[in-house]
């Protein structure tokens, strides 16, 4: 069963009802498999580099950072997607 994006809204609630920090970024017109570049029906090279780029960056100052000043939460979430959008599993 692939994730929906109704999946990804409850994950992205359950951080938030137990208090801590996520970064969750939903691309559009990124099919399943995107980031397999053995399939290149399905591969979005530059989605690829920019989630890549996003992961990085939020392990690094995670890392770095492992624990936010105090009373500090964190909380990114992006999405771009169709008014038309079927949550399909």
């Amino acid at each position: 069963r692939n994730v929906g994006v109704d999946d990804v809204r409850f994950i992205r609630n359950n951080f938030e009802e137990v208090r801590q920090s996520y970064q969750i970024t939903l691309y559009k017109a990124a099919p399943h498999g995107w980031m397999d570049s053995t399939i290149p029906e399905r591969f979005r090279p530059e989605i690829a580099e920019a989630s890549f780029t996003e992961l990085a960056a939020f392990l690094e100052d995670h890392l770095r950072n492992p624990q936010p000043p105090r009373n500090e939460l964190r909380w990114r979430y992006s999405s771009t997607q169709s008014r038309d959008y079927a949550n399909v599993t």
